[in-house]
């Protein structure tokens, strides 16, 4: 495809010098042009025909955006205590077109609402550093690539990725044992923000600091373990 474009200007062929030598000015469409590198060149004619062309220059047009990234959080989604994410992809051989020169992101509630927005800027930018949520729990990240031609379009957002943040640790309290059951021992635990994943519950002689670890499960929203009061010596 081979862009045309004039700039003409009035000549009087009555005068000697038929058409002024005022400095001109052709603007180029780039819409009109195929994409990526392509050869420049200025021709200008004179009254009696003569045509000359200047050298060639260079130029590169990209008018397409980059397409949505496959991102990952490096480490994975799972929930975690600091502050502290960061977000990958590959970025594909564009071939003859303008690189990849930045990254936005957005940060929502996966629910919607909350949101904070950002950028980072780098050549051929492959990865989000340092990304923190605003406060904790579950957020959705997507993220957007621009070109070193300008070209960004946020229909070409990533698909989601969770980063999940809990720095509060669980909430425990014993229970007292039932009557007719005096060998278990059940603790209630409170966690507001991740869910409980597991927990461990210990005996110990008392004043020996030698911990026992006993068979524990989680049942519901509390941890509960038996003891084995044949097998231990008497005392606290």
């Amino acid at each position: 495809q081979v862009g045309v474009f004039r700039h003409d200007r009035p000549c009087d062929y009555t005068r000697t010098i038929p058409c002024t030598n005022d400095p001109g000015r052709v603007d180029v469409d780039t819409t009109k042009l195929r994409e990526g590198t392509q050869p420049l060149v200025v021709q200008a004619v004179d009254a009696a025909d003569n045509a000359a062309d200047s050298p060639p220059v260079t130029v590169r047009v990209d008018r397409t955006a980059p397409a949505a990234p496959a991102v990952s959080v490096e480490g994975g989604e799972t929930w975690r205590s600091q502050n502290s994410f960061a977000a990958v992809w590959q970025n594909p051989d564009e071939g003859d077109r303008a690189p990849i020169t930045a990254a936005h992101w957005r940060l929502c509630r996966p629910a919607g609402g909350g949101c904070k927005a950002g950028s980072q800027a780098g050549a051929g930018i492959a990865r989000l550093a340092d990304l923190k949520v605003p406060e904790p729990g579950e957020w959705e990240l997507r993220v957007v690539r621009e070109d070193a031609a300008g070209n960004r379009n946020d229909d070409y957002a990533s698909q989601p990725v969770r980063l999940r943040h809990d720095p509060e640790a669980p909430a425990l309290a014993f229970e007292g044992a039932p009557g007719d059951d005096p060998t278990r021992v059940s603790v209630a635990v409170s966690e507001r923000i991740s869910g409980i994943a597991g927990g461990q519950i210990e005996l110990s002689p008392a004043g020996s600091n030698t911990w026992q670890a006993l068979p524990t499960q989680l049942e519901g929203r509390g941890l509960v373990a038996r003891i084995d009061d044949a097998a231990l010596p008497p005392g606290p």
